[in-house]
């Protein structure tokens, strides 16, 4: 049979075509592209968004924008005050503008909640008759810091450094020491110098005839972020200090707008800290182990904020110190049958551990039956993960030992024959030797000396 060459290329083409197409089904799909990370919404004071909280007070949200302050307005039938600027002078002439759709009041007044940059560096934008309200405390912090802060602000994006550029904190007019009264014509408005909380110049203000409190950073709806060297004691008398003013509305520096149940959350918050850091700091955890353990602990409760941290650490840093006397020094004996291995080992573990976690202790390691030398892998491995070798070469267990021991360890010794004194002794003799099994040895071994330091430390209490 005579079959024509252009069917057989057209045939050729359909397998060559279909084999292709089974392949590509074969094929998995294509991994969707990752979508892009939004862009960062710019640190800008919103226009036209301004809000009436009250008879004479306003606020500009800051809806929660990162480095964008709520801006407080407050107007009595003879000057205005401010409460706060927004970040450099483009975002201070943007407040300015706002200003202007509620008061005509050619008098105005100008307070900050604390210094840093995008609460009081829009100053510049404001009018130069402006008078500025700053607690004695605030102007001690400018001139120690100076514009320390700004700088670091400009170095996060161009647009915070255009922002910041020329940026100058503007001198106080009046300054304070404790509390000033201010009368708009109407309305009676309290500053507050707060002490170190957040910053060294926490300002609080409250609106009298409207029960508006700006609280500043003191109290928010977001976990507080403790100044470096602040004191919790001073947060939780803040919380006090402000829940007696029995505020209506509360407008804190950043984040949603509350009432009274701002501060008592902030003051729960700081209490249940101060107080679980200072319990797991007296067990003897390090200030590490007790940030895991409370971020974790707290989380359903406060929410998985990084803030966290920082509250965790100060407390744990102010917490009381765990102090060991000779009058409460622990005297631990651990014995093996050769005092070449497993003794040594525990002996070793335990010391360090006990130190670390505050117990003042006096560790001997004995053998019933000792060996001329400790093990050598024993020693190779101490030395290798950084241990001191607690003796140079194996002792006998002697009645003495054991007569001034708190605690004895036996790790497979035959302690029918010794005068061990009654409650002392506790037998770990599943321990496998470390001759045979030293990863087994050592894991065995550190497991157990963990939870006999932790039980020291709860009989310490």
């Amino acid at each position: 049979m005579n079959i024509r060459p252009s069917v057989i290329v057209a045939a050729a083409l359909a397998a060559i075509v279909g084999m292709t197409t089974v392949a590509a089904r074969q094929q998995p799909a294509p991994a969707p592209a990752p979508t892009p990370a939004a862009p960062p919404v710019p640190p800008l004071v919103r226009e036209g968004v301004t809000e009436k909280v009250s008879a004479h007070v306003h606020v500009i949200p800051d809806n929660s924008v990162p480095m964008v302050p709520n801006v407080g307005i407050v107007v009595g039938s003879r000057a205005t005050l401010v409460i706060d600027t927004g970040l450099g002078a483009r975002n201070g002439a943007a407040v300015m503008r706002e200003v202007a759709k509620v008061s005509r009041n050619a008098e105005l007044y100008l307070v900050t909640t604390h210094v840093h940059p995008e609460h009081d560096l829009g100053a510049g934008a404001f009018p130069a008759t402006t008078k500025m309200i700053r607690s004695k405390d605030q102007v001690d912090e400018i001139a120690a810091t100076g514009l320390e802060m700004a700088k670091r602000f400009a170095g996060i994006s161009p647009l915070h450094a255009e922002l910041l550029q020329g940026a100058e904190f503007r001198k106080a007019d009046i300054a304070f020491e404790q509390e000033h009264t201010l009368d708009l014509g109407g309305v009676t408005v309290r500053f507050l110098a707060m002490g170190f909380n957040h910053t060294r110049g926490d300002t609080a203000t409250f609106v009298e005839p409207d029960k508006v409190l700006f609280s500043g950073d003191v109290a928010m709806k977001l976990l507080p972020a403790v100044g470096a060297g602040a004191s919790l004691s001073q947060w939780i008398t803040s919380q006090d200090r402000l829940t007696a003013l029995a505020p209506a509305r509360v407008v804190p520096s950043h984040g949603p707008m509350g009432d009274v149940s701002i501060m008592a959350d902030t003051k729960r918050f700081v209490s249940t800290v101060q107080q679980r850091a200072a319990e797991l700091k007296k067990a003897g955890r390090t200030i590490d182990e007790t940030v895991t353990t409370l971020q974790a602990e707290l989380a359903a409760a406060f929410g998985a904020s990084p803030r966290m941290a920082g509250t965790i650490r100060a407390a744990y840093t102010q917490a009381p110190a765990v102090t060991a006397t000779a009058a409460s020094t622990k005297h631990v004996l651990f014995m093996c049958p050769h005092g070449a291995g497993k003794s040594v080992l525990a002996s070793a573990y335990f010391e360090r551990l006990a130190r670390e976690k505050g117990l003042n202790v006096r560790v001997v390691a004995r053998g019933t039956d000792p060996d001329p030398q400790v093990g050598p892998k024993v020693a190779e491995h101490l030395t290798k993960n950084g241990y001191r070798l607690p003796v140079e070469k194996p002792q006998r267990v002697t009645p003495d030992d054991l007569a001034s021991a708190d605690v004895v360890i036996s790790l497979g010794c035959d302690v029918g024959g010794l005068p061990v004194r009654p409650g002392t002794l506790r037998q770990w003799d599943e321990v496998p030797g470390p001759g045979e099994d030293l990863a087994g040895a050592d894991a065995a071994i550190q497991r157990r000396v963990a939870a006999l330091v932790d039980e020291l430390l709860r009989q310490a209490r």
